[in-house]
């Protein structure tokens, strides 16, 4: 099914918004390398299981990915921001049927002393099937899912979990 095409003023007005924050021990530059790494999203993002760049390298606005989630869930994304290492954007253009109908992420990046650096990421959707009364028991649930995937992710750019490059992209990785 189509979503609405959102930008990012949607990241401030959605009916469901969830704003996570993680300090990392890494830089900026290495985190968007873990970002443009296909391969990596599913190690640290565990509603996520695949994802395929659909756009060809250097990736920029505009670029377009895939991404397979658990439970049979797609998502076609395209980039509303790509600024490494301090910034990017997406929003789904299409999703498979039962999902949102609109739904975009936000990921910024500032450094911190000692080669790290701190994520702000903002998750925002609109859920028409979720009746009012239920939305905020979905943003603690989004919450508490994506506190996860942010340990996660603070482990996996620690080395504290596996992983074996392979990236996925149309003419080649970068």
């Amino acid at each position: 099914m189509d979503c609405r095409p959102v930008g990012l003023d949607f990241l401030a007005a959605a009916p469901v918004r969830v704003i996570t924050e993680v300090a990392l021990d890494t830089s900026p530059q290495r985190l968007f390398d873990v970002f443009l790494d296909a391969d990596s999203w599913p190690r640290w993002a565990f509603a996520i299981t695949r994802v395929t760049w659909t756009s060809p390298f250097p990736i920029a606005a505009g670029a377009t990915r895939t991404v397979e989630m658990r439970a049979g869930m797609v998502g076609w994304e395209t980039f509303l921001q790509w600024e490494p290492p301090t910034e990017m954007a997406f929003r789904f253009d299409r999703a498979t049927k039962g999902g949102p109908e609109a739904f975009a992420e936000h990921y910024e990046v500032a450094p911190l002393p000692g080669g790290r650096c701190h994520l702000r990421w903002t998750m925002a959707a609109d859920i028409p099937t979720t009746p009012a009364p239920m939305l905020p028991v979905v943003r603690g649930g989004m919450r508490a899912a994506n506190q996860l995937m942010l340990a996660r992710l603070r482990r996996y750019v620690a080395g504290g979990i596996d992983h074996v490059p392979r990236h996925i992209a149309p003419g080649g990785a970068p």
